[in-house]
């Protein structure tokens, strides 16, 4: 749920950890909030100051605010857009967030907190259940003592004793995930009746732990949920709870704003994600493990994959970040050594080098150039995008495979010498402007074939992945578009 904000917000900015000096700044919001540091000529003498003066194009800063609209607000990896002055005024420095809180304070480095809870809006079909019973009609001496307490009404709802909540130990995390859903219910006969659910998931640490450290777990289940719902999930707000030595009260955060936010409220239905908290809490649970324990090859493929999946616009860029996600997730499954004898390829491809360097000429028979050509025929005794992509495909359950592939020979053909023109500039078998016409085809093909290798591989039913893959806006478009 987006939160309205104002237009512009005034305060006192610094650079988080570094409070020793602060300026006059203005947050902006918009397509892309923009945050303006106003420095004083009394204070710079006309120069941005140390450490601003030193930033380049793209440098990221965690920043922090005092405002009196919206009290604290952490604004994270500000990126460094421009800076410029004025003759003899003041210098102004622009940055752009990639990420909004409002709290009481930045994210604490001390460790004094035992856990965390997530609030989420428009997932409830995922990691909510039926807290709710229906509506019931009440006897007339059951009437009489709600029409006490309550006020006048007929009907009431009542709270359901078989609900569920989903617990998950996360042991190599030393944490404990509760997914579950509230309520709040009040009646009233000018309004009549008014239900609130919302969802949320607890994180309990078995020891006291930092801000940081809670907000970096917490990250993770948001892309955990980004990938089972096939789009972006941010928790709106964040609490993180004190231990029971500290009396202080929890400290309450607001997500304002992040880099890729949807304007849309619309929630994610079930038949539309890979599984669910719901319906499936036990391969579900099994899932999280999986998801948590995984490689660090994994976790950058993934990444990959979960920075591409839900934007709109096709271009060269996002095939090339799944093209590596697939070659990430096959290579590390290929089994199996090189090719060839390493002891007797690394010889062959030394004396190879000595003869390319000689055919040459003189200038080229030097220790740079022979390493060079040694180390480019070596890379002959790797498996080929080719062969790793055969792999990643092997693992896919045909019944999927048959959804979303016209032929799968054809496919990787297609996208081998795809991969070769948008990375290496260089195809003689495939045009600029054919590679362009099947751009769009191969990006969604490539998202949903590794959504479900990924689902598969984290122990989720391949029925469920493709009821979840054929029913979200991913699967339907890879599906509509061939790939002739």
């Amino acid at each position: 749920m987006q939160t309205a904000l104002p237009s512009e917000v005034l305060g006192q900015f610094s650079i988080l950890g570094r409070d020793e000096k602060s300026w006059a700044g203005v947050l902006t919001f918009g397509t892309r909030p923009a945050l303006r540091i106003l420095v004083t000529s009394n204070d710079s003498g006309g120069f941005l100051p140390t450490p601003l003066q030193s930033l380049q194009q793209g440098a990221q800063l965690d920043f922090v605010g005092a405002t009196n609209t919206l009290g604290c607000i952490t604004l994270s990896k500000c990126a460094y857009s421009s800076g410029r002055g004025y003759g003899s005024h003041a210098p102004e420095l622009t940055l752009h967030p990639t990420e909004i809180w409002a709290g009481p304070q930045p994210f604490s480095e001390d460790a004094n907190y035992s856990g965390t809870t997530l609030g989420f809006s428009g997932i409830h079909s995922i990691i909510g259940n039926n807290i709710l019973g229906h509506k019931i009609l009440v006897d007339a001496a059951q009437k009489l003592a709600i029409e006490t307490i309550l006020g006048v009404t007929q009907e009431v709802f009542y709270r359901n004793p078989l609900a569920v909540e989903h617990k998950i130990e996360l042991l190599n995390q030393r944490v404990t995930v509760l997914f579950y859903s509230s309520y709040s219910a009040s009646f009233s006969a000018y309004k009549g009746d008014e239900i609130s659910t919302y969802d949320e998931c607890r994180i309990t640490s078995s020891n006291s732990s930092s801000g940081k450290q809670l907000v970096a777990l917490a990250s993770n289940i948001e892309h955990f949920l980004s990938f089972i719902c096939l789009k972006s999930i941010r928790c709106n707000e964040l609490t993180l709870e004190k231990t029971d030595a500290d009396l202080t009260p929890s400290e309450n955060y607001k997500r304002l704003w992040y880099l890729g936010s949807e304007p849309s409220n619309e929630g994610v239905m079930f038949h539309e994600a890979l599984g669910t908290f719901s319906k499936d809490p036990i391969p579900m649970e099994a899932a999280l493990n999986a998801w948590f324990s995984s490689s660090d090859d994994e976790k950058l493929a993934r990444w990959l994959f979960l920075d591409s999946q839900d934007q709109n616009v096709i271009t060269a860029g996002r095939f090339i970040a799944v093209c590596q996600a697939v070659e990430i997730i096959g290579g590390q499954a290929r089994s199996g050594g090189p090719r060839f004898d390493k002891s007797k390829f690394s010889q062959a491809s030394l004396l190879g080098a000595e003869t390319i360097c000689r055919e040459l000429g003189a200038e080229y028979q030097t220790p740079e150039y022979k390493d060079r050509f040694r180390q480019l025929i070596a890379t002959g005794n790797r498996f080929s995008f080719r062969d790793k992509i055969i792999t990643f495909m092997s693992a896919i359950p045909p019944m999927i495979k048959e959804t979303f592939l016209q032929d799968q020979e054809q496919f990787i053909n297609i996208l081998v010498k795809m991969r070769n023109l948008f990375v290496h500039m260089a195809n003689n078998n495939l045009s600029f402007d054919e590679g362009d016409s099947k751009l769009t085809a191969m990006t969604y093909k490539l998202l949903v074939l590794f959504a479900a290798h990924q689902a598969v591989a984290l122990g989720m039913s391949p029925d469920r992945v493709l009821q979840g893959l054929r029913n979200s806006s991913l699967g339907r478009s890879a599906a509509f578009l061939r790939t002739p």
